[in-house]
């Protein structure tokens, strides 16, 4: 179920959601992988370069490969073959933007993305696809977009390092009126 606001965005004609992600942040980000050389990189919303402009900084020896539909490089296009996703997507396209990387079948999918972009029904379409949440971070940014996390999928471990319930719980229609005995509330 989204929000108002949520399908606000989704719908809109034209999209407007290219934010500049903080550069500590993108170094947050980043510093979830450090130690990895020798890999392909792929920055699928390259936009200013928040991201793609520290790659050689956080992965020496490696490959670097951007779109950027602005720029005439839409990533839904893309078809080459990465050991790592990293990027601030477009968050009114967050399923399908998901849902294209596990088609690419990286290694590692990581975004940063808005905690309510992170469900239960999307982890269990990752496991499905081979893909379990290794790292789950909560992010804080002044004058951004609320609580921001970073999720970083992998194909390596098998299993989720967070609890995901997916049960649908149902809420009582009417609330049940809840008595409390006198004598406790003259003790409180």
């Amino acid at each position: 179920m989204f929000t108002k606001n949520a399908n606000a965005i989704r719908n809109k004609e034209e999209r407007t959601d290219v934010y500049i992600t903080p550069e500590s942040l993108v170094r947050r980000h980043l510093s979830l992988f450090s130690g990895m050389n020798n890999i392909v990189v792929y920055d699928p919303f390259r936009g200013s370069g928040a991201y793609f402009n520290l790659f050689s900084e956080f992965f020496p020896n490696s490959t670097y490969l951007w779109s950027e539909i602005e720029a005439g490089c839409d990533f839904f296009d893309f078809t080459g073959n990465v050991d790592l996703i990293v990027s601030n997507p477009p968050y009114s396209i967050v399923e399908k933007v998901l849902n294209r990387c596990y088609e690419l079948k990286p290694r590692y999918i990581s975004f940063l993305l808005q905690a309510h972009n992170v469900t239960p029904r999307r982890i269990e379409i990752a496991n499905e696809n081979g893909y379990y949440v290794m790292d789950y971070t909560i992010c804080r940014t002044d004058r951004w977009f609320g609580v921001s996390v970073i999720l970083t999928l992998s194909r390596d471990i098998g299993e989720n390092v967070i609890g995901v319930d997916s049960t649908k719980h149902k809420m009582p229609i009417q609330p049940r009126a809840v008595q409390i005995p006198t004598h406790v509330c003259n003790q409180i």
